[in-house]
């Protein structure tokens, strides 16, 4: 089994230290892979409860044309809403309904930020 092989493995099986060990090879090995970088941010994201170090691999992913944009702006949004950086936050839930203006979880995500903004 390859690294690839073993990542996907891993990272289906919601073993985030086993992943990003395996991601981390494989961005050595391919530094401009948006794939890889989305994944290695989501199991960060999972492992260390929003990690700003995620955020950097979901901008990779983005630069590197990630398929699936939406979901690197949407997880870039809730770790700047989990530190308090609601502005942000808004910002990158905007990006992800530019991509895709029916999502209900972004929308529902951006609409809880706003009630919290109403609020201060």
């Amino acid at each position: 089994m390859n690294h690839s092989e073993r990542a996907i493995k891993w990272y289906q099986q919601k073993q985030y230290v086993e992943a990003k060990s395996c991601l981390d090879t494989l961005i050595l090995l391919n530094p401009v892979n948006g794939k890889y970088f989305f994944k290695r941010g989501y199991a960060k994201t999972m492992l260390l409860n929003m990690d700003r170090s995620a955020m950097e691999d979901y901008l990779k992913a983005i630069e590197y044309n990630y398929r699936n944009k939406k979901s690197a702006y949407l997880n870039i949004g809730t770790i700047y809403r989990g530190y308090g950086y609601y502005d942000s936050a808004i910002n990158f839930y905007n990006k992800a309904l530019e991509l895709d203006s029916s999502d209900e979880k972004v929308k529902t995500e951006k609409n809880e930020v706003l009630e919290i903004l109403k609020r201060e």
